[in-house]
């Protein structure tokens, strides 16, 4: 099973960045976003990236896209990138996320088609596949399907009518926050997902370096520092 199209969040701010753009902070003298698009295309063509800043992107080979759905945070993006990817898998990649290891890539492609045509599959082939983290997963560094985008467009549906609903009736009874900006956890919910255990992933990345999270200049410079390099 082959995968052509990646996908890169890049619409965030970074409220511990003093307001400044994750996918612009300099890692090795290069721009975040740009750096990752550059990495991600000695596997994926294309490379899209889903952002604000389009300009940031000019020259490098990738394909920038807009929200279709605003109002979601990366499920919206997650909507786009899918919408767009002209594969039927998509990788899905982050901007604060500087590491990329194409051996995760590998691992997450051959339990996908081990859950879809192995003996142990099902009559409900996956729609994604991530990895798990204690009792968590991880939504990035994973795979979707664009069988997800009808599900993710009920589940704006679905938002859009209890937010209308809610202020017809006066707002008297805020409806939950998970129903008005649902989680990769609502969309997952009632549908099959495949889940590669954390001590398989920890194989690859013992320490959780694949999913290391530029949240804080301090997590910049730790990055930087202790010279988590890329892997190609």
């Amino acid at each position: 099973m082959t995968t052509g199209t990646a996908a890169i969040l890049a619409g965030g701010g970074g409220k511990r960045l003093g307001g400044l753009a994750k996918e612009s902070l300099a890692i090795a003298g290069e721009s975040a976003g740009p750096r990752l698009v550059r990495l991600l295309q000695g596997r994926f063509d294309p490379v899209l990236v889903v952002t604000r800043n389009a300009g940031l992107y000019r020259g490098t080979g990738a394909v920038a896209l807009c929200d279709l759905v605003p109002g979601f945070g990366p499920l919206s993006g997650l909507h786009a990138a899918l919408c767009a990817s002209g594969t039927q898998w998509l990788w899905l990649a982050a901007c604060d996320m500087p590491a990329f290891d194409p051996r995760l890539v590998d691992l997450l492609l051959a339990r996908l088609e081990a859950a879809i045509t192995g003996e142990g599959a099902t009559g409900s082939p996956p729609l994604a596949c991530l990895a798990r983290h204690g009792n968590h997963f991880e939504p990035f560094q994973a795979l979707y399907s664009r069988a997800l985008i009808p599900h993710l467009e009920a589940l704006f549906s679905k938002a859009a009518a209890v937010a209308s609903a809610g202020a017809a009736a006066g707002g008297v009874t805020p409806p939950p926050r998970s129903i008005l900006q649902p989680s990769f956890k609502e969309l997952f919910g009632p549908l099959p997902v495949e889940f590669v255990p954390e001590a398989d992933v920890r194989e690859l990345s013992p320490g959780w370096e694949a999913f290391f999270n530029l949240n804080t200049f301090e997590d910049l410079n730790r990055y930087q520092l202790a010279g988590k390099r890329t892997i190609t």
